[in-house]
C-alpha cells in the first residue's frame, strides 16, 4: 500500500512510498465493535463485572439449596431407582422381569414397620456398603448405591475433599422423597 510518506509522524514532501510502521513505533489500534469485552477494563469496571458474577453465583446456589429435599430425593430416585422400583415406587419398573427378585413396593414402607419410616436402616440398605458381602451387587438385590454416590462425589472438585458430605446428602435426599410417598 502506497501512502503519503508518512512514517513515525515525519513527512516526506511530496514522495509516494510504501506505508511501513517505524520500529518501537506503537501499532494503531483498529477498533472492534464485537471485541468490546476484550478492550482493557478499567479497575472500577472489572470490579463492578467481578461483584456481578459473585451475586449471580451466590443468586444460582442459594436456589439450588432452596429445593426442598423431598424434591431433590424425587430427582435422585427417578435417575438411580426408578428402573427397578417404577416411577411411582410400587416395584413395577421396567427392568423388573429381568430381576431374579422382585423390587420391593417403597409406598408401603412405613406400613410395613407399624407406621414409621425406618430411615436408619432405609439409608443402609440403599447405601449398601456396611452390608459385607462381595461385589457392586453381592447377594443383594440391588446396587450397592453408597460407593457409587462416593465416586460420583470424587469426580466432583468438591466431593474430592469430603465425599462421605455428598454421600449422605443424596441418602438423605432419598429418605425424604420415600417418606414423601408413603401411603397413609
Amino acid at each position: 500500500m502506497l501512502g503519503a510518506g508518512r512514517c513515525c509522524g515525519h513527512r516526506s514532501a511530496g514522495v509516494r512510498h510504501p506505508v511501513k510502521p517505524c520500529v518501537g513505533a506503537p501499532m494503531p489500534r483498529q477498533p472492534v465493535a464485537s471485541m468490546g469485552a476484550l478492550q482493557p477494563e478499567t479497575p472500577m469496571k472489572t470490579l463492578s463485572i467481578q461483584n456481578g458474577v459473585i451475586a449471580s453465583l451466590l443468586a444460582v446456589t442459594a436456589q439450588a439449596w432452596a429445593v426442598p429435599l423431598a424434591e431433590r430425593g424425587h430427582t435422585e430416585y427417578q435417575h438411580q431407582c426408578a428402573s427397578c422400583h417404577g416411577t411411582t415406587a410400587k416395584g413395577d419398573g421396567p427392568l423388573r422381569p429381568f430381576l431374579v427378585k422382585p423390587p420391593s413396593d417403597l409406598t408401603t414402607l412405613a406400613q410395613r414397620h407399624g407406621g414409621q419410616l425406618p430411615e436408619q436402616q432405609l439409608r443402609e440398605m440403599i447405601d449398601g456398603r456396611g452390608m459385607n458381602e462381595p461385589g457392586p451387587h453381592g447377594n443383594r438385590e440391588m446396587p450397592v448405591w453408597g460407593q457409587r454416590f462416593r465416586d460420583d462425589a470424587q469426580q466432583t472438585r468438591m466431593g474430592r475433599w469430603k465425599p462421605e458430605r455428598q454421600v449422605r446428602q443424596r441418602l438423605d435426599a432419598l429418605v425424604a422423597y420415600l417418606q414423601s410417598v408413603q401411603v397413609k
